[in-house]
C-alpha cells in the first residue's frame, strides 16, 4: 500500500486533540480514529479543564480501544492553540495528525496522509492539509467541500487552512509550536502552521476530502468560505469588500508588519533547530522583500509606481499573491 516506504520505514502516527466540553460530539470523533485502515500509534488528549462529561467520554475510550491513548487533564483553561502545544510535547511519533472533538474521519483517512509522506515528492513535504466535507450537526451534507469553498470565494487553493485538516513532521511541528504572538501580533495557530509551511516551501494540499467537518452552534462560523452556496453574486461582493479593504490599507500594513515579526520568529527557531544555511537565507530574503513592500506602501502613491514595478520585475511579489499584490499596492491610497 505504501509502495515508496518499506515496512519499517513507515512514519509512526500521532493524533494530537485539545478539547473542551465536547461531550457531544466527541463519541463520534474517537469512533472514527479507532475505526481508522491503520491505527494511529498513539492518541494524546490534552483536556482543557473541561466541566461536563469530557473526560469520562475519554477514559471510557481508552478502556475499549487498542490505541495507544494518553490523557492530560489540565486543571486551567488554556485554549486551543496552547493546549495542541501541550499535546504535542506529550506525543513521540514521526507524523502529527491534528484533530478537532467534533467531526468524523473517513477510515482512510491516515492511511491517505501516510501514502503522501511517503511518496516520492513526500520528502521535502513538512505539513499536508486535506479537504473535507461540510456536513451538519446530523452529518447532512451542507455546502461543497471545504477547499471547493476557499477556491471559489479566495481563487486560489493556497490560502486554505484548516487545523483540523493538517498533518506536520515531529521536526516541523517542534519549530512551530509554541505558536508565536504577543499583544501587538497574534495569529491563528492553523494559519501560521501552513504560512511557515508554504515559506520553507514544504506544504501540500491534497484535493481529497478525508473527514465531516461539522459546523453546530458551538462553532458556527459565518466566514464565507463555509456558506452553503456560494453564488457570483456572493463571490463579487467578497471580492469587492476584499479589495476595499486592501486599497484602504491599513489593514494591509498591519498583517505586513505582523508577518515580518513571524518571519524573524521562524529563522530564530530554524537557527535554534540547526536547519540547513540555505533556510535562514531564504527567510532573511522574505524579511528584507516584507520590508521593501512596507517601505513602498508609505510613499505617496503616485511615487511609489516605479518602485512597484522594479520589485515586481525583480521577482518580489512572488513571495505574496503576486499580481494581485501589485495592484494592490499601486491602488492603496
Amino acid at each position: 500500500m505504501l509502495k515508496h516506504c518499506s515496512q519499517e520505514d513507515v512514519p509512526s502516527v500521532a493524533v494530537i486533540l485539545a478539547t473542551f466540553n465536547g461531550e457531544r460530539f466527541l463519541r463520534e470523533q474517537l469512533d472514527s480514529i479507532q475505526g481508522q485502515s491503520i491505527l494511529p500509534d498513539e492518541l494524546v488528549i490534552y483536556d482543557d479543564a473541561s466541566t461536563d462529561s469530557t473526560v469520562a467520554i475519554i477514559k471510557s475510550f481508552a478502556k475499549r480501544t487498542n490505541v495507544n491513548v494518553k490523557l492530560i487533564e489540565g486543571n486551567l483553561n488554556n485554549g486551543i492553540s496552547r493546549s495542541l502545544g501541550l499535546a504535542l510535547a506529550a506525543s513521540e511519533s514521526d507524523l502529527v495528525f491534528i484533530c478537532d472533538q467534533d467531526d468524523i474521519w473517513f477510515s482512510n483517512k491516515i492511511s491517505s496522509v501516510l501514502k503522501i509522506f511517503c511518496s516520492n515528492h513526500g520528502e521535502r513535504t513538512l505539513c499536508c492539509i486535506h479537504d473535507a466535507m461540510i456536513v451538519d450537526e446530523k452529518l447532512s451534507v451542507t455546502s461543497m467541500s471545504l477547499l471547493s469553498n476557499v477556491e471559489i470565494a479566495r481563487g486560489s487553493r493556497e490560502d486554505f487552512v484548516s487545523g483540523c485538516c493538517t498533518t506536520m513532521r515531529r521536526k516541523f511541528a517542534e519549530i512551530v509550536f509554541p505558536v508565536p504572538g504577543n499583544q501587538e501580533f497574534t495569529i491563528g495557530y492553523d494559519e501560521w502552521i501552513h504560512l511557515a509551511a508554504k515559506w520553507l516551501g514544504g506544504r501540500m494540499v491534497i484535493g481529497e476530502p478525508l473527514i465531516y467537518y461539522r459546523r453546530h452552534i458551538s462553532n458556527l462560523s459565518s466566514a464565507f468560505v463555509y456558506k452553503a452556496n456560494v453564488s457570483l453574486r456572493d463571490r463579487l461582493s467578497h471580492y469587492w469588500m476584499s479589495a476595499l479593504k486592501a486599497v484602504r490599507g491599513e489593514e494591509l500594513n498591519t498583517w505586513l508588519r505582523t508577518l515580518d515579526y513571524l518571519a524573524a520568529e521562524l529563522e530564530r527557531r530554524l537557527r535554534q533547530s540547526n536547519y540547513g544555511p540555505e533556510y535562514i537565507a531564504d527567510m532573511q530574503a522574505l524579511r528584507r522583500a516584507i520590508r521593501q513592500r512596507i517601505l513602498m506602501r508609505s510613499i505617496h502613491r503616485y511615487k511609489r509606481w516605479f518602485q512597484i514595478v522594479r520589485f515586481a520585475s525583480s521577482g518580489g511579489y512572488a513571495r505574496f499573491s503576486g499580481w494581485k499584490s501589485v495592484f494592490v499596492d499601486i491602488l492603496q491610497r
